[in-house]
Parts: structure tokens; C-alpha cells; sequence
């Protein structure tokens, strides 16, 4: 990764972790693990009304250095069983796999409790 992407990238992940802070989704949380702005943690609370209530869900995101024209990896850490998430906890959904903005995805995944 030359300096002008690594630059790129990581204003872009500040910026969006701004957002995500700012929009304040309740049951949705991500975070950079310690000082690495390219591995987040994240936390998906189970949305009321259904058999995820009451559950929380820990998530790996893991952005690639040309981040966004390629899509992170974002997997469940803790087990979740739910028809769209493998047993290694990888989410198997394509829309997954366009390039869109974290926020997206988090409320992509956030979702996907309310869909099932």
C-alpha cells in the first residue's frame, strides 16, 4: 500500500466511524481494535420481536487496504444461527460483497434479525 492509499483509507474509515457514532443506531456499535483503523469490532443487539431478543452478537470487520473498492470480511464471533450466517460465523449474503459504506452494513446486519 503506497502513502497517498494508506492516507485514503483511513480517512475514509474515520469518516464513517464518525457517521456511525453520530447516527446513534440503537443495538449497532463498531469500534477500531486498539490502534488498527483496519480491524473494527462490532456488536449487533437482537432486534425486539424476535428470537434474537435479548441476544448480543460480537462481529470481526477486517477492511482491506483498498478499502472501499474492495469489501471488507465481516463475521460473527460469537455463534449465531441464523439461515444467512455459516457455521464458522461468515455471512453469506452477495449484497455483502458490494462496495458500500459501513454504516450500510451494519444496518444491513442489524436487519437481518427483523427479516428472520
Amino acid at each position: 500500500m503506497n502513502t497517498t492509499e494508506g492516507l485514503n483509507v483511513t480517512k475514509r474509515l474515520q469518516n464513517e466511524l464518525m457517521q456511525l457514532m453520530m447516527a446513534g443506531i440503537p443495538g449497532v456499535s463498531a469500534f477500531p481494535e486498539s490502534d488498527n483503523l483496519l480491524s473494527w469490532v462490532g456488536t449487533i443487539e437482537g432486534a425486539p420481536g424476535t428470537v434474537y431478543h435479548g441476544l448480543s452478537y460480537k462481529l470481526s470487520l477486517k477492511f482491506p487496504v483498498n478499502y472501499p473498492y474492495t469489501a471488507p470480511t465481516i463475521k460473527f464471533t460469537t455463534p449465531c444461527f441464523h439461515p444467512n450466517v455459516d457455521s464458522e460465523g461468515n455471512i453469506c449474503l452477495d449484497i455483502l460483497k458490494v462496495n458500500i459504506g459501513i454504516l450500510v452494513y451494519l444496518k444491513i446486519e442489524k436487519n437481518i434479525n427483523k427479516i428472520y
